[in-house]
């Protein structure tokens, strides 16, 4: 795949913003996934695909509402992009997601580089979203009732959770999102969990270089666990941190000194969006 065409994938451009306000009339006529472009199609909702196509740098020929073999190959990037199966044919997941980053709904980096299969996402219908939509409706931030499906106002209902507990702002439905959103239901007040400790936070994983994947304790690095200071946070101390839920103090580090606290995650990726922050823990009492 050409790498300057693939890289505008991820640019949130001027033309972006235009396919979003052409898209906003064309729903008045399309309903959710009603899509399905193909080779050969002639009709308003190939024109649709053509201007997010364009939207996105991958698509460079006349929108003229007729999918030839360029719609098709522009088609095709973008689903090779995410982590789609690639055939050419914009419906389903492909048609939902194309609209959602003109709608800048998702981040389609996000996707690129975590993999698609790892998110609940606008156009997945089920249990799992029924779930999602359970939680969200019972934490205030969507209106019932559930009905299983990933529609926009889900996504908007995901956002404003990540926005209020400091998450990356995607729209999206992945673990640490999925996680932290049931840790909250039973942590609305997170003063109830006990006493409060002012700490300097950086995070870590077992993918970073260097770094061995098992803590002090012998356990491996994962979701959940804290590097402390053992004199200041026993080993075996539980602990609630907003914006990620429940941890155990369980690792220890040269660096790591005083209040000071380095949290795991999964993956490399999401250690380096947390950075290094102050925030306040919560102890929990036994």
């Amino acid at each position: 795949m050409n790498s300057g065409r693939l890289k505008n994938i991820f640019r949130k451009s001027l033309r972006k913003k235009i396919c979003a306000w052409t898209l906003i009339f064309s729903t008045m006529t399309f309903g959710i996934g009603s899509a399905s472009v193909k080779l050969g199609d002639s009709n308003d909702e190939v024109r649709e695909v053509q201007t997010c196509l364009t939207a996105q740098g991958l698509f460079n020929d006349e929108i003229n509402g007729y999918c030839g073999q360029s719609t098709v190959s522009a088609i095709k990037e973008f689903q090779e992009a995410i982590g789609l199966i690639v055939d050419g044919i914009c419906g389903g997941s492909t048609f939902e997601l194309l609209r959602a980053a003109a709608y800048d709904e998702i981040d389609i980096t996000t996707l690129m580089t975590n993999g698609i299969s790892n998110y609940l996402k606008p156009g997945d219908r089920g249990s799992r979203v029924e779930e999602l939509q359970n939680l969200l409706i019972e934490q205030g931030y969507m209106d019932g009732p559930a009905n299983g499906i990933y529609d926009s106002k889900t996504s908007a209902a995901v956002k404003n959770f990540q926005v209020y507990n400091e998450l990356t702002i995607d729209g999206l439905c992945g673990s640490h999102t999925l996680r932290v959103l049931k840790s909250s239901k039973s942590s609305e007040n997170a003063e109830d969990y006990g006493r409060v400790m002012h700490v300097e936070a950086t995070a870590y994983s077992p993918q970073d270089p260097g770094l061995g994947k098992y803590t002090a304790r012998g356990n491996l690095v994962t979701y959940g666990i804290i590097s402390v200071d053992p004199n200041v946070i026993p080993l075996g101390t539980r602990v609630y941190i907003p914006g990620y839920g429940e941890a155990v103090a369980d690792d220890t580090g040269g660096a790591i000194v005083g209040n000071r606290i380095d949290i795991a995650f999964d993956t490399h990726e999401e250690a380096m969006r947390f950075g290094r922050k102050s925030i306040e823990i919560y102890i929990i009492d036994d």
